[in-house]
C-alpha cells in the first residue's frame, strides 16, 4: 500500500484565517512530498483541523501538457460532531467513492470556509521555494474540469494533509462465456462475443486484451474499446481458443478463455427420401428423377455418389454438367424384371468434403400387362374366289403399356394361304381358288416384346356363297377395300 504525507502532524502555531474564501490549492511542492508515486485507490485521509469548520474537498490533480485537470475528490462535512478541532482526523472513504490515482498525481483541496487545514510556514516563508504551492479562486469542484494555477504568493507552507491508498480490487469478466457456436456460413461482421468485465472500484479504467489465438487465425478481430470479437472473413469448421485479459490502471489483471466452435451446415435433400415406379419393359435409357440437393454454406461443392441394393447397373447416378444437377437414370437395354426383383433400394450419399447426408430413393418395378386380343376367338367365311391381298379379318389387341405389339400365327392344315401381319390384318397371300380344303384353323399369337399371348383360334370356312364371301361386298371384284389391303400388303412385303 502507497502512504503519502506531509510528515510534520504536529500541533504546531497554524494561521487560522490567513487564507482566503474558497481557494483551491495544488500541493506541488519541489520536494515531492504531495505527489503520488504509485497506482492505489484513496481509502482514507488524515488531516490537521483548526478551529475552522465547513465543507472540506480532498482532491487529486494531474497535469498533462501544463493543464491541470481534477481527478477526483471526496468531500467531508467537518463539524464539531464529525471531527476533533486542533488535532488530527482520519477521514474513511467508502469503496464506491476512492478516486482513482497514478504516479505522478498531485494531492490538493479546497475549503468552503476559510482554510480548513492547518498549515506551517517554514523558514518564515523566506529563503528555499521547495514548499510552494499552487492556487486557483476559479476552480471548481467538478472532476474532469481543468482550471489555470499560480504561484502562491506565501512561500514555504506546509499543510497537514496525506493520503493512504489501497491496490483496489482486481477485475472480474462478467460476460465471457466459455464456449460457444456458430456455422461455417456465418456472415463476415457478425459479433461473436462482447467481451465485459467489472471492478469493484468504481473509478477504476478497465483494459480489454487479446492475449492469444489458438491456433492463429485471420477471420477474427477484437475491438479493445467495445470489447467486441467479430468475423471479419469466412469461418472455418474447427475450434478456437481465445483468451483474454482485463487489467485496470494498477495493473490488476484477470484472464479468461473462450472456445468457439464452428461447425459445418452439411448438404441438404430438398426433395428425398422418395419413391418412383418404373415397368419391367423400359429398355431405353431413361431420366427417372432429378435431385434437387443444396448446401447452405457459400462456396461449398457438393458431390453424390449411389449404392444400390441389390446390386445392379440397370439404374445409375448421372451429373450433368451443362444442368448442374443429378439425376437417377435408367440405362439403355436395361434387363428389368418384375419376377426377379421388384424393388431397388438407392441410397445416395452428398457430401461437401467436410460431413456426409444420406437419403434413398426406391425404384419399384412394375410388371408388364399382358396383351389382350380382344376378338378372338372367331370364324370367317372365305369365298374361293378370293384373290392375292384381300383381308379376311383384322385381329384387335390392346396393351397397358401401349407397347408395339407383334403378330404371328400357325395354320392347320399347314397348306394355308393366309398371312397375318403386325397391323393384325389377316390378308390371302395366294389365291384361294387353288384351295382344295374346306376350311382352315389359323392359331394366332400376339407378343409385346415381353409376353407371348396365345394361341386364340380363328377358323376360316371356304363357302362357296356369294353372300358369306368376304370378296362379294361389290360386283366389282376389286373393291376400293380390296385396294387399300393391296397396299398394305405391298407396304408389308416390302
Amino acid at each position: 500500500m502507497c502512504l503519502f504525507r506531509n510528515s510534520k502532524f504536529l500541533a504546531w502555531p497554524f494561521i487560522k484565517e490567513f487564507v482566503v474564501y474558497r481557494r483551491t490549492f495544488i500541493l506541488n511542492s519541489l520536494d515531492n512530498e504531495y505527489k503520488i508515486d504509485c497506482c492505489g485507490f484513496v481509502s482514507e485521509w488524515e488531516v490537521y483541523i483548526g478551529t475552522t469548520y465547513g465543507t472540506l474537498y480532498t482532491q487529486v490533480w494531474r497535469s498533462v501538457s501544463n493543464v491541470w485537470t481534477l481527478i477526483g475528490q471526496n468531500s467531508f462535512d467537518i463539524n464539531s460532531t464529525t471531527s476533533s478541532s486542533n488535532s488530527q482526523n482520519t477521514l474513511q472513504v467508502p469503496a464506491s467513492k476512492q478516486i482513482s490515482v497514478d504516479a505522478g498525481d498531485f494531492i490538493g483541496f479546497k475549503s468552503s470556509n476559510v482554510t480548513i487545514l492547518a498549515y506551517f510556514i517554514t523558514n518564515n516563508g523566506v529563503g528555499s521555494a521547495n514548499e510552494d504551492v499552487l492556487f486557483s479562486d476559479s476552480a471548481t469542484e467538478v472532476v474532469g474540469n481543468t482550471a489555470s494555477f499560480s504561484t502562491y504568493p506565501q512561500r514555504n507552507m506546509e499543510f497537514s494533509i496525506k493520503a493512504k491508498l489501497s491496490p483496489g480490487n482486481s477485475p472480474q469478466f462478467t460476460t465471457l462465456p466459455s464456449t460457444s457456436s456458430v456455422t461455417d456460413d456465418t456472415a463476415v461482421g457478425t459479433t461473436l462475443l462482447t467481451v465485459t468485465a467489472t471492478d469493484a472500484d468504481a473509478s477504476d479504467n478497465l483494459t480489454y486484451t487479446l492475449m492469444s489465438t489458438s491456433p492463429s487465425s485471420t477471420s477474427f478481430n477484437f475491438d479493445t474499446s467495445s470489447g467486441n470479437l467479430t468475423t471479419v472473413a469466412s469461418v472455418s469448421v474447427g475450434t478456437t481458443t481465445f483468451t483474454f485479459s482485463v487489467t485496470d490502471l494498477c495493473t490488476n489483471t484477470a484472464s479468461s478463455t473462450f472456445t468457439l466452435t464452428v461447425t459445418n451446415k452439411p448438404p441438404v435433400f430438398q426433395n428425398l427420401p422418395n419413391t418412383t415406379e418404373v415397368s419391367e419393359d423400359l429398355t431405353e435409357e431413361t431420366e427417372l428423377y432429378i435431385l434437387t440437393v443444396t448446401d447452405p454454406t457459400v462456396g461449398d461443392t457438393v458431390t453424390c455418389s449411389s449404392t444400390i441394393s441389390p446390386n445392379t447397373t440397370d439404374l445409375y447416378l448421372y451429373y450433368s454438367i451443362g444442368n448442374s444437377r443429378y439425376s437417377i437414370y435408367v440405362r439403355a437395354a436395361a434387363s428389368l424384371d418384375y419376377d426377379t426383383t421388384r424393388e431397388y433400394l438407392m441410397t445416395i450419399q452428398c457430401t461437401d468434403t467436410k460431413d456426409t447426408t444420406s437419403s434413398t430413393f426406391v425404384v419399384y418395378v412394375t410388371k408388364n400387362e399382358q396383351p389382350v386380343i380382344s376378338n378372338l376367338p372367331a370364324s370367317v367365311s372365305v369365298s374361293p374366289t378370293t384373290i392375292t391381298g384381300t383381308s379376311i379379318y383384322t385381329v384387335s389387341s390392346t396393351d397397358k403399356e401401349a407397347a408395339q405389339l407383334y403378330y404371328n400365327m400357325t395354320c392347320i392344315p399347314a397348306s394355308c394361304p393366309f398371312k397375318i401381319f403386325s397391323s393384325g390384318a389377316v390378308l390371302a397371300e395366294s389365291n384361294v381358288a387353288n384351295v382344295t380344303e374346306p376350311g382352315f384353323d389359323l392359331y394366332i399369337y400376339v407378343y409385346d416384346g415381353k409376353n407371348l399371348v396365345g394361341p386364340k383360334v380363328l377358323t376360316v370356312q371356304i363357302i362357296e356363297s356369294a353372300s358369306s364371301s368376304t370378296s362379294s361386298t361389290s360386283s366389282d371384284w376389286l373393291s376400293s377395300d380390296a385396294k387399300y389391303i393391296l397396299v398394305i400388303l405391298a407396304i408389308f412385303a416390302a
